[in-house]
């Protein structure tokens, strides 16, 4: 009987130290400070003195979120499991609790290519997010942003993208501020809409000297994006922003500068681009389209005509017949649905008919 107290008088000292050590991490995690520190000092309590389910939803909780903040991309529903059970099914807790659970249990799913998990995960944190701050709203609707592009919803990536771009200039988060105006521009851009892609470039342009590199790429992107969809095409344009883009230390989209490429004629270039493309992850990626619509143009330019038909039924196969991609700045029409200008792809037709009767 003595051991069986003095067991569960340590177990208990030992809960109590757990919980006010997750007191202290909370503040820290949430406002992002000293999140390595932080992610350490997790991994050293014992989970196993974590007895009642409330601590072991605030670890899962804390757990999840010290991992996504420094950039450990986990694809494990256990991680965050016990707070699911415990703030979504068992326990009615705060709203900012609900926020968080949901929102972490996304970013999850997201990591593991679930994408309708993902965002079914943040549509259920949105209905919380007044519990929270801009910082975590703006990163809210990055993660919807990422995932309906994921999923070809091309429009509502747009204006998830123009909500984040809302909460950040709330928060007057330069860094995030610039990766909001350089998507929409991009966005823009698709759509052939290159008046307004220039509006929010130069609005982006005044903040850049005080941003980081990581937000620098991000414009460098936006900008070759834009040289790139106006027409006639300034190839000079297109080349210096792809070199300052793929110079400025950040991890390039390789399909991005493909197109790039294409556009102005550097098809050995583009291939190289394209060769550097995980297709692992084709099936489920906002860029196969414009993967496949390169590698058809590439195959074009050698006299593969039957293997650009391929491709570009491929790519066909993968519009959003309401609202797609201006790969080729020809034929303009206008979407019923959402009014905005388009373009048709003309190479599929060039390409179909080089492949029947080769010149």
């Amino acid at each position: 009987m003595g051991v069986a107290a003095v067991l569960l008088a340590t177990a208990c000292r030992s809960g109590d130290d757990a919980r006010a050590r997750m007191r202290r991490l909370e503040p820290k995690l949430l406002a992002s400070e000293q999140v390595d520190s932080c992610l350490a000092e997790l991994r050293t309590i014992d989970t196993a003195s974590l007895i009642r389910p409330a601590d072991r939803a605030r670890y899962a909780l804390l757990h999840s979120m010290a991992l996504d903040k420094n950039y450990i991309d986990t694809t494990d529903l256990s991680v965050i499991a016990p707070a699911a059970d415990y703030y979504l099914r068992w326990y009615r807790p705060s709203r900012s609790k609900k926020f968080y659970t949901w929102y972490y249990k996304a970013r999850i799913e997201e990591n593991a290519r679930r994408y309708d998990a993902a965002l079914d995960g943040y549509l259920h944190a949105e209905q919380y997010m007044g519990a929270t701050n801009d910082v975590y709203r703006t990163r809210l609707y990055f993660g919807m942003e990422r995932v309906y592009m994921k999923t070809l919803s091309f429009k509502d990536a747009e204006e998830s993208v123009e909500k984040a771009l809302y909460y950040a200039k709330q928060d007057s988060n330069i860094y995030n501020i610039i990766v909001a105006l350089s998507d929409c521009s991009q966005h823009a851009s698709n759509r052939g809409e290159s008046v307004l892609a220039k509006e929010y470039l130069s609005e982006c342009s005044d903040l850049l000297s005080d941003s980081d590199i990581y937000a620098k790429g991000k414009y460098y992107n936006a900008k070759m994006v834009y040289y790139s969809s106006v027409i006639p095409i300034n190839a000079d344009s297109v080349l210096l922003y792809l070199n300052l883009y793929i110079n400025s230390g950040v991890s390039i989209n390789p399909v991005s500068c493909a197109v790039a490429c294409v556009k102005i004629d550097l098809y050995d270039r583009a291939e190289e681009f394209i060769q550097q493309y995980d297709t692992t992850s084709l099936s489920s990626d906002d860029f196969a389209y414009s993967y496949y619509y390169c590698r058809s143009r590439i195959r074009e330019h050698k006299g593969d005509y039957q293997g650009a038909l391929s491709d570009l039924r491929k790519q066909e196969n993968l519009i959003d017949r309401d609202y797609m991609f201006n790969v080729d700045n020809e034929i303009p029409y206008t979407s019923d649905k959402y009014h905005h200008q388009i373009s048709r792809p003309r190479t599929f037709a060039k390409s179909y008919c080089y492949a029947i009767v080769p010149e």
